[in-house]
This record gives structure tokens, sequence and C-alpha cells, in this order.
């Protein structure tokens, strides 16, 4: 019956439940063994993350991840805004908007303008941004189709965020982008976009990833074989369950 609610109120575009509520109803562990961490280091960013975020609403993760798959198809997204204390210090936001079609595929979508690039270099970061899409769709959790739209718009209104484009800079996310990054890279940036804080330790010149999973994207995205890991869209599909 509770299922059937969420679904109801996800249909008039309302998130679904209080921070208050879901705490009462599931824990912190509750959520770490759903979510089966494979790497001890897992639950420690995913509390971490959740802990940093204006959305600290909890919801069991087969829940998020079965409702997901039968969210009522809508021709108005669910927009989700909010701030994580970005590397534990200040709040920077993020922002996109979750929505299904008809077949029951989930789509999550941000779009990003880019200051003073040229038609070529616009190119160049479009094809980028489609291959950052590839990485964040092929490490979905088992039974749950999602597709990422990373969005290049022309027009900064049109935009969640507009970044300056400048060689060798570190960011941040939502301020500058170098052009020169790999897909990777970018697909990373994405997740801070979409809510994820850095997982390796910052540090000028550098940061210091020796205290979080290299495979991770959000500890090492230097490293070829990093991806997303399956809390990652736990924390992005649990905000529309926060009021």
């Amino acid at each position: 019956m509770q299922g059937l609610l969420y679904l109801f109120l996800l249909n008039l575009g309302i998130c679904l439940i209080t921070s208050n509520q879901a705490s009462a109803k599931v824990s912190m562990e509750d959520v770490k063994e759903s979510i089966g961490c494979t790497n001890p280091l897992d639950c420690k960013f995913m509390e971490r993350d959740i802990r940093r975020d204006s959305k600290q609403c909890l919801q069991h993760p087969e829940e998020v991840f079965e409702l997901a798959q039968r969210w009522p198809s809508t021709e108005n997204p669910l927009s989700i805004n909010g701030s994580i204390r970005y590397l534990g210090l200040f709040p920077k936001k993020y922002h996109y908007r979750i929505s299904r079609d008809s077949a029951g595929k989930v789509h999550v979508t941000t779009s990003i303008h880019f200051r003073d690039a040229s038609p070529k270099l616009l190119a160049n970061l479009k094809t980028k941004m489609k291959e950052a899409e590839r990485i964040w769709e092929m490490y979905t959790p088992e039974d749950l189709e999602i597709d990422f739209h990373f969005n290049v718009v022309e027009s900064k209104q049109e935009a969640d965020y507009s970044v300056h484009l400048k060689s060798r800079t570190r960011g941040p996310y939502d301020t500058a982008w170098d052009p020169n990054w790999r897909p990777l890279s970018m697909a990373h940036e994405l997740g801070h976009m979409m809510g994820l804080d850095d997982e390796y330790k910052n540090r000028p010149g550098g940061g210091d990833s020796s205290k979080c999973f290299r495979y991770s994207l959000m500890c090492s995205s230097g490293d070829p074989a990093a991806s997303p890991r399956k809390y990652y869209y736990y924390l992005i599909l649990r905000r529309a369950y926060c009021a």
C-alpha cells in the first residue's frame, strides 16, 4: 500500500517522504546491509556523502531501485535540487532531473553551458560527454535501466551549470573545466553535479587517493579501471524520496 502511495505522489511531481519519516523507517545499517558493500570503503563513503548532503533522508535501497522502475511516466521530470558540503567544508549545489519513459527506463539529466567555447571545441566536448554517459550507464545496478543525459547547451539560461574552460585547472566542478580532460575525468565531475563528493583527500597540487578505493570513480578518475559504484546510483535516486 505504501509503495502505491509513493507512485501516486511521484505522478503528481511531489517528493515522497520527509527526512524524519525516512530516518525512523530505515537505519544506516539497513542501507549498508542492502547495498552489500563489496569493499568496506564503499559503506564509509556512502555514509559520509549522506551526512554531508542537505537531503539526509534514508530509504531502503531495494525499494529505491524497485520503485524507480515503476515510476509513472511524466512529461515533467522530477527536479532534484540540493547541496553537499563539498570536501566537508562548504556547500556546493547539485541539480539534475529524474524521469521515466513509457518503456520503463529511468532518465537522469543535467545540462552544462561551456563559456566562450568555439564550435570545434564544443563538438569535441559533446563527444566526451557522450562517452561519460556511457561510463555511467555501464555500471547501473542489476535489473535497473538508466539513461544518463549530460546535455551541452548553448544558452547559459538553459543550463544547470555554466563553467569556464581553462587548461590544467582542477575545478571546482561548477566553476572551471579543463577541455583536455578525458571522458573518465568528466564522468567524475558530473558525479559532483549529481551530488557526489570527492573520496580522495584534497591537497594543494593534487589529491591523495591512498585512503579510498582506487577503482571508485569519485576516488581516482585518473585510474583507467575506475568506475561508478553501486551506492552512487542509490545516492542519486534516493533524493526523489526526500522532501
